[in-house]
Parts: structure tokens; C-alpha cells; sequence
């Protein structure tokens, strides 16, 4: 029962093409933004490894990243690519901006949820997070800069104009997120198992990014 058949190539005339990064474009994005050691480049780089939503990475805290310890990390990279121990550690997202109230409050999907670390996250949050002194509020020491243009909502602003300024695919901050769906659909991650790291409750949302991903 309604069952939609596309060709290879062919979109609905009403569905406007989502952007989307290949992986050697999102490689390629982050790699100029250290380079050029642009401010947000954290912020970006947590969001394509963790699929956390902008309120999401606003309230994130110290408290809220598990890392296992440097031998165990050791002892995980000698473990073969796609083993199911191969687990850095977790963020666990519990708050997000609300910035309409201007307040704190639950996750869009109203639920708390742990998102796994991989290799290349933990490398980098190992040695960031000491360095992060940004101070702290009831939620506890915070991961990113209180910027007020992030509280104002202009993060998808100052991410299209380092695109443009670059000449990078210009995409807008929300495409971090389906970035991270996308390429842990396209490695065989089951689709339940994406909607519950990423705190997706509707399945039909998820099937945007699976259509997209040309899965």
C-alpha cells in the first residue's frame, strides 16, 4: 500500500533535492576549517561524527562525554574495522537550546539517548577537551564557546558563508545531522539502530535520509 517506484536519478517534482556531502567532501570541509583554525571547527566536526542537533551541541557539557581510557583505546584500534567492541565511549545527550524560550530544556524527542564515540572523535575530544575552558552553568562545564549568534540561531549562517568563502558545497548547518545518518546508513548500519543513536522517533523521517543516501 502506497508504494512510490523511482528510477535511478529520479526525484518527485514536489521534493526538492536534500544537500548532501559525500564523505571526501565532509573530509575535505573539516580539513580547511583546521586548517584555517576557524572558530566553529569543533562544533562542526563533533556534528558530523555525532549526529546531534545544533540545540543538542549548544548545551552539551564535560559531564555529559564517557571516554574510555588511553590503554583501552590502545588496546580498541587493534580491533578489526566494523567490530561491535570497538566503542571510544559515549556522549550523552539530555539537553538542547531552546532558543524561542531562550532556556535549556529536554531533547526534541523529549528523550535522553547515548551516541557512541568512534576512533577519530575520541582522538580529537582526548586532547580538545582538556583545553576547553569555556566556564560553566547549571548544566555543568560547557564543551563549546557561549557564542551569542549561536543563541541567536545564525550557526547555519556562519557555516554557508565558509562554504561559499571557500568554494565548498554551500550547505546549510542542519545538513551535519543527515550527513551523519547518511554514511552510517550507507555502511550497512540498520536503519533502527540510526533512529536511536540519532533521536529520530519518526520512521518516515529516517526514510528521507535513506532515499537520499541512494540506498
Amino acid at each position: 500500500r502506497d508504494i512510490e517506484v523511482l528510477c535511478v536519478g529520479e526525484s518527485r517534482p514536489d521534493e526538492k533535492r536534500k544537500e548532501i556531502l559525500t564523505a571526501s567532501q565532509i573530509s575535505r570541509l573539516l580539513e580547511l576549517a583546521e586548517q584555517k583554525n576557524h572558530e566553529w571547527y569543533p562544533v562542526w566536526l563533533v556534528g558530523f561524527h555525532s549526529g546531534l542537533r545544533s540545540s543538542e551541541l549548544e548545551a552539551l557539557r564535560k559531564e555529559n562525554v564517557e571516554l574510555v581510557t588511553r590503554e583501552m583505546a590502545a588496546a580498541l584500534d587493534s580491533l578489526p574495522d566494523g567490530d561491535p567492541r570497538k566503542n571510544y565511549g559515549f556522549i550523552q545527550v539530555e539537553y538542547a537550546w531552546k532558543q524561542k524560550r531562550r532556556v535549556y530544556g529536554p531533547t526534541k524527542a523529549h528523550y535522553c539517548r547515548s551516541v557512541p564515540i568512534n576512533s577519530e572523535l575520541y582522538r580529537f575530544l582526548v586532547t580538545y577537551l582538556p583545553r576547553a575552558n569555556f566556564g560553566e552553568d547549571e548544566l555543568g562545564k560547557r564543551v563549546f564557546a557561549d557564542w551569542i549568534a549561536w543563541k541567536r540561531g545564525e550557526q547555519a549562517k556562519i557555516l554557508r558563508l565558509f562554504c561559499e568563502t571557500n568554494r565548498l558545497e554551500s550547505i546549510r548547518f542542519h545538513t551535519i545531522r543527515a550527513c551523519f545518518a547518511t554514511q552510517l546508513l550507507a555502511l550497512g548500519t540498520p536503519e533502527n539502530k540510526v533512529m536511536k543513536i540519532g533521536g529520530w522517533k519518526d520512521v518516515e523521517t529516517m526514510r528521507i535520509y535513506v532515499r537520499t543516501a541512494g540506498i
